[in-house]
C-alpha cells in the first residue's frame, strides 16, 4: 500500500532504485497490526515492538499474489470487478482481500491527514 501509494519507492518503476543500506525505514507490522504480540500472546517473530524493518526492496516481500490483489483491488475501486456482475457475484475470498484492502487503504489515508499530507 505504501508503494501503491507513493509513500515508499517514490521512484519505483520496473527495478528498485532505492538504496536502503543507509536509511532506516521502518512500517507497522502488517501481521501483528503494530502490536508487536502474535496470535498467541508471545512476541511476534516478524517486527520488534510492532515495527517491520525494510532492508530491501519492498516489493520483495510481497508475492506475486499479493501484487495482483493489489492491482484487482485498485481496478475494483475504478469499477472493474474481476468476475462479471456487482459485489454479490464476486467470491468471498476476493471480496476478504478487497475489505482488507480497503481498511489498509483508510489507514493511509488517515496517517497522511495526520501527517498534513504527506
Amino acid at each position: 500500500m505504501l508503494v501503491r501509494n507513493g509513500l515508499l519507492c517514490k521512484s519505483c518503476g520496473s527495478s528498485c532504485r532505492e538504496q536502503f543500506d543507509d536509511e532506516d525505514v521502518q512500517i507497522a507490522c502488517p501481521s501483528c497490526d503494530e502490536t508487536g504480540v502474535d496470535a498467541r500472546g508471545g512476541a511476534c517473530p516478524f517486527c520488534e515492538y510492532g515495527m517491520f524493518r525494510i532492508t530491501g526492496c519492498p516489493k520483495a516481500y510481497v508475492g506475486g499474489e499479493v501484487s495482483q490483489a493489489i492491482n484487482l483491488c485498485g481496478f475494483a475501486e475504478k469499477g472493474l470487478l474481476p468476475d462479471s456482475g456487482g459485489m454479490l457475484d464476486q467470491s468471498a475470498r476476493w471480496l476478504s482481500i478487497y475489505y482488507r484492502y480497503s481498511y489498509e487503504q483508510a489507514r493511509v489515508d488517515s496517517e497522511r491527514v495526520t501527517n498534513g499530507g504527506k
